[in-house]
């Protein structure tokens, strides 16, 4: 091989100093990080708590969107509405969203109690167990 191609099975890379030795990482970002993970983590993982959240947010916005509706029958018999069409769509919006996140949230708790039913922990732990008198520790 030349010098104007080098040779294509050795190459030469010159390794460049740190310019600090300092992270680009500050601790409070690295520890509000790990914080929001391990919070994040530690709701989603334990619990069926946002399942019923989705659910219960889907049948309020469901639930808004039907008072929205009403609102807008009650003003179009009896007051001028300014903008035809665009309160329709929105509150159509609404109840499409809603009910759909309560239809997901309702799937989501059925496959909720089925993860925990598959974990195969016991209902009840004996701690301490009697039998003719005598005391038996079964922790």
């Amino acid at each position: 091989a030349s010098d104007e191609y080098p040779d294509p099975k050795s190459s030469m890379y010159r390794v460049k100093p740190a310019a600090k030795n300092e992270s680009a990482i500050s601790f409070i970002s690295l520890f509000t990080t790990v914080a929001v993970s391990v919070i994040s983590i530690g709701i989603i993982s334990f619990s069926t708590m946002p399942l019923k959240l989705a659910t219960y947010s889907g049948l309020t916005l469901s639930l808004i969107a039907f008072i929205y509706l009403f609102v807008i029958i009650i003003q179009k018999l009896f007051f001028e509405i300014s903008v035809p069409g665009y309160p329709t769509v929105i509150s159509c919006i609404l109840l499409i969203g809603g009910f759909q996140l309560f239809c997901i949230g309702i799937i989501g708790e059925y496959l909720g109690k089925t993860y925990i039913e598959t974990k195969n922990r016991p209902i009840y732990i004996i701690k301490e167990e009697i039998t003719n008198g005598k005391n038996k520790k079964s922790i």
